[in-house]
């Protein structure tokens, strides 16, 4: 009995034992279960903010395809309308390209009209001994041969406004042609009043003047070959030892000769203030861009002749180089800007110069300046890319061109650039000058009629 009772407490204790092990596996397991579930809780409530993202999401991608698709509606019909804007700015292109070649055909008249009223009105010209034959036909070459009418078509009014012009500069009885133009026999200058900038009121004022481009009383007298010359056309490069005085500029008497100086360049070049700070010797900061075309007019004395010098002050604004180009025509030199420390200005030289080939009629002296050379070395400090003077006189020489480094609030070199490009176009009509006569003489003569 004992025995059994031993073995039953052994099977008990045995059991006791796996029970509590059951017992702690069960509560393993439950723990588990527990997590689990928390951890299954927690994905859901993931999933739903997920799913409520993605809602949000496509809600947004619809909206922003609406608007795509109503942005490329408005690029189609902004498309539509800048290609009829395009086809609309042609056709005006094409009617303003004849209306100029009208205006051309139309100033050419112009032109012969008033030669003939010239040499029909004109009994005597201003001469020291009786003219000759050649004098006449050399006279002949050297009328004004455009007229300027506002890009206006001519009307019998204007035509003998010219008209009465040109008898008083031709008649021997009437004042010096200084006189005529308002020009002092001193160094002075005038605004012309013929800007299409500084005064709105005068937008819609008609314009007429004639511009001659050898208006002088000296024309008409007599001519020889002892008297011109003949000089160097090659050698453009003029130095000065220094800057030269206005007071030694002075005019003394009537014009013999007068010059059309066109400046072109881009804005906000200096065209300007170089032009008022030859004319008037000061420096300001007040002038604004020219809106189309200036011109202001000075008289000095070089070379032993008293000069006019027309100059023509141009817009540099892409919107007015179409009209800006124009002037170039019957031009006798151009002054090319550029601002040193804008290296875009420069690179727009090139261009410049291919025009102006383009609209002249011939050969003329070109000038290019750098302009504001004062303000250098403040851009250099600034790390801004300025134009050396290297770089200047290389695109010069490769034009044919002279060059100069200038500074309208300084005064450096703009009485010698303008001296020097005066001095190259009185040696140009000088030699051209001498060709007519040689060519003139050496016509043969017309051989007689048969009887």
């Amino acid at each position: 009995m004992e025995e059994e009772t031993l073995e039953l407490q052994t099977h008990l204790r045995l059991f006791q034992k796996v029970n509590s092990v059951l017992l702690q596996g069960k509560e393993k397991c439950k723990n588990i279960t527990d997590e689990t579930d928390t951890e299954n809780r927690e994905l859901r409530m993931m999933l739903a903010d997920t799913k409520t993202n993605l809602a949000m999401l496509h809600s947004e991608m619809a909206q922003l395809r609406a608007d795509y698709e109503k942005k490329c509606q408005e690029l189609n019909n902004h498309i539509v309308t800048v290609t009829q804007y395009q086809e609309e700015n042609n056709q005006v292109h094409q009617k303003l390209a004849l209306m100029q070649e009208v205006n051309y055909k139309l100033q050419d008249t112009n032109d012969s009209l008033l030669s003939v009223m010239d040499s029909g009105q004109r009994t005597s010209p201003i001469i020291c001994s009786p003219p000759s034959s050649l004098e006449l036909e050399i006279e002949e070459q050297r009328k004004p041969k455009w007229i300027i009418s506002n890009y206006r078509s001519p009307s019998p009014g204007n035509i003998l406004h010219e008209t009465q012009i040109s008898n008083a500069r031709f008649s021997p009885f009437t004042v010096p042609v200084a006189n005529q133009f308002n020009i002092p026999n001193q160094l002075d200058d005038y605004d012309s009043g013929r800007s299409t900038i500084r005064d709105p009121v005068d937008y819609d004022t008609d314009i007429n003047y004639v511009e001659s481009s050898r208006i002088s009383d000296a024309e008409y007298q007599h001519i020889s070959l002892d008297n011109y010359p003949t000089p160097s056309l090659l050698n453009r490069g003029l130095s000065f030892s220094s800057s030269v005085s206005m007071c030694e500029l002075e005019c003394n008497g009537p014009p013999d000769r007068t010059y059309k100086i066109v400046f072109a360049g881009d804005a906000a070049v200096g065209k300007s203030c170089f032009i008022h700070r030859f004319c008037k010797g000061t420096f300001t900061l007040k002038l604004g861009s020219t809106l189309g075309v200036d011109f202001q007019i000075k008289t000095f004395r070089i070379d032993n002749k008293n000069i006019v010098l027309q100059l023509w002050d141009t817009a540099g604004q892409e919107r007015f180089r179409s009209m800006t180009k124009t002037y170039f025509r019957r031009a006798d030199g151009v002054l090319l800007l550029f601002d040193v420390n804008n290296e875009k200005s420069f690179l727009s030289i090139q261009n410049w110069i291919q025009s102006i080939d383009e609209i002249t009629e011939k050969s003329i002296p070109i000038y290019v300046c750098g302009n504001k050379v004062d303000l250098r070395p403040e851009s250099l400090q600034q790390g801004i890319t300025c134009v050396r003077e290297e770089d200047g006189e290389r695109i010069a020489r490769e034009n044919g061109a002279t060059y100069f480094e200038t500074s309208s609030k300084t005064g450096l070199n703009i009485t010698n650039a303008l001296i020097g490009i005066t001095r190259d176009m009185l040696a140009k009509e000088d030699v051209e000058v001498q060709t007519s006569v040689l060519a003139i003489k050496n016509t043969p003569a017309k051989r007689p009629c048969c009887k």
